[in-house]
């Protein structure tokens, strides 16, 4: 008696198919898919993306993720416009010097947080971890 390679039950000697699952007796084991859940985006592209253009989402918009990368570009504009306005403003207008500390934070607050999520996602892209829009591991450097 011979069994069955896909689940095991005892089988006839002469049978094609097995009675219980109904697999092929003398068909080959399959092979194992090639990593099927490894993205076609490049590890090293997206690590220089993120060093030198991550502030601004370009590495997001690369690996996908174009909503994490305009809220990057919206970020960066926005803290461009607040540190022009507080100069502007102590210029022109003799602005309160409170009121332009609190503008001119507010911009570089908005500048320096998009470059240290680039920054984590540099050091996650490096370790391997980063994934795109489909969920697929970003593995491959070139």
């Amino acid at each position: 008696m011979a069994f069955c390679v896909n689940c095991g039950k005892e089988i006839a000697d002469d049978s094609a198919f097995c009675p219980n699952c109904g697999a092929s007796v003398n068909a080959a084991p399959a092979k194992p898919a090639a990593d099927t859940d490894v993205s076609p985006k490049k590890r090293l592209i997206a690590a220089l993306l993120a060093y030198f253009l991550g502030g601004i989402g370009l590495n997001d918009f690369y690996l996908g993720k174009r909503q994490n990368g305009f809220a990057k570009i919206l970020m960066f504009f926005v803290g461009i416009f607040a540190i022009i306005t507080s100069m502007v403003a102590i210029a022109v207008f003799d602005f309160q010097v409170t009121a332009f500390y609190l503008l001119y934070g507010l911009g570089c607050l908005s500048l320096a947080l998009p470059s240290f999520i680039a920054f984590v996602q540099l050091i996650m892209i490096l370790c391997g971890v980063t994934k795109d829009i489909n969920g697929k591991l970003v593995k491959d450097w070139i």
